[in-house]
């Protein structure tokens, strides 16, 4: 955090520091003004204190009797007569300070004329001007707090949103792996836990690094080509720099798993998937293609999930990235391109999993 928002943040939230620097500034001003004139600095100093008690009266009224209760109810007659009698007290004050002090330390201006009843005018208007800029700055700090909170609900459903048929349909074909007593049942199940680890704990974080997305993408991969065994073909392709890249968690895998639905309906005689993936610098290269139904209700749930795609990518990498989508009457392909994060740059209080991809040990022994 820099000096200046430390200090800024120091004003909006220490209403003593804020109102010291206030009090402060007002007497400088006034020593300034009239210490150009026959009298030192110092004693333009003193000279400046003797307002204070005037300031006082007018500002703390001003600002929390007559502005909330008055002039914002628009009671401006009632507004100007409690003003000006604020004025009058505060030159009372002034006029005892006159009488009780050493002229050659305080001698403000006679109030004998209007003009002289100015500079409380004038610290009325100051004070009233910083306190409209705080509630404004204070109104928008909320309004960014919600709006955050906004953004932040409506990722959390758009994650959400990964469909949970996938689920009972590993589950189903676990069932049947065991049932028949198959030697990939423990298979299933590790890619299984793994991925639903990865749910439930690293997708809550930040960034995650990207091999761990990758990971994500083999075991979703590995689990789908069980339950389609040999009636789907897919390749996945990785290739270029993983190391300190880093990426939101759950970006990529709505699209592979669209991918999946669509290729592998009954309708689809040749069923295939291919995915590439490539790092260069911090450039993701994603290029999915594969064989698409065309079938209506079909294509209305795949335009859902690229839906979510695109909005999570329009708030997490807003300049970062590009999307397309080519449509063919056979073929689908997607091309994304997203700028990553450097995890050697990254700031340490940042929410992220650092840790090597989670892998669940097959137990020893029977």
């Amino acid at each position: 955090m820099t000096i200046a928002k430390s200090i800024w943040k120091l004003l909006m939230e220490n209403w003593w520091f804020r109102h010291t620097c206030f009090w402060i500034a007002i007497v400088l001003y006034y020593a300034w003004g009239s210490g150009f004139s026959d009298i030192p600095f110092g004693s333009a100093i003193i000279n400046a204190l003797g307002y204070l008690p005037g300031g006082f009266i007018v500002v703390y009224p001003f600002l929390y009797i007559l502005l909330p209760r008055l002039l914002y109810k628009k009671q401006f007659l009632t507004f100007t007569i409690a003003f000006l009698t604020l004025l009058l007290c505060a030159k009372g004050v002034t006029e005892i300070m006159v009488s009780l002090t050493d002229p050659k330390f305080f001698r403000p201006q006679r109030f004998g004329t209007g003009k002289n009843m100015l500079p409380f005018v004038m610290i009325a208007a100051v004070a009233g001007t910083a306190n409209s800029l705080k509630y404004y700055f204070q109104r928008q700090q909320k309004a960014d707090e919600e709006q955050e909170n906004r953004i932040k609900t409506e990722l959390e459903l758009l994650k959400s949103q990964i469909h949970p048929n996938f689920l009972f349909n590993t589950l189903n074909n676990l069932f049947a792996h065991t049932i028949k007593d198959s030697n990939e049942s423990p298979n299933i199940v590790l890619k299984l836990s793994d991925l639903l680890r990865f749910m439930i704990y690293e997708s809550r974080c930040e960034f995650i690094p990207l091999d761990h997305e990758i990971q994500l993408l083999k075991n979703y991969i590995e689990l789908e080509k069980l339950r389609h065994e040999q009636d789907l073909d897919v390749s996945f392709n990785v290739s270029g720099e993983l190391e300190n890249k880093l990426i939101r968690p759950l970006l990529l895998l709505p699209l592979l798993e669209n991918a999946f639905k669509q290729a592998s309906a009954e309708t689809i005689d040749l069923k295939w998937i291919s995915l590439n993936l490539h790092s260069e610098g911090n450039l993701l290269l994603f290029n999915l293609s594969h064989s698409k139904n065309n079938d209506l209700e079909d294509l209305s749930a795949a335009k859902v999930g690229l839906d979510n795609v695109r909005k999570r990518l329009e708030i997490l990498y807003p300049s970062d990235h590009k999307i397309t989508v080519t449509e063919e009457e056979e073929t689908r392909t997607i091309r994304l391109d997203l700028t990553l994060t450097d995890a050697i740059t990254l700031p340490q209080n940042v929410n992220l999993i650092r840790n090597k991809p989670y892998e669940m040990e097959m137990p020893v022994g029977g």
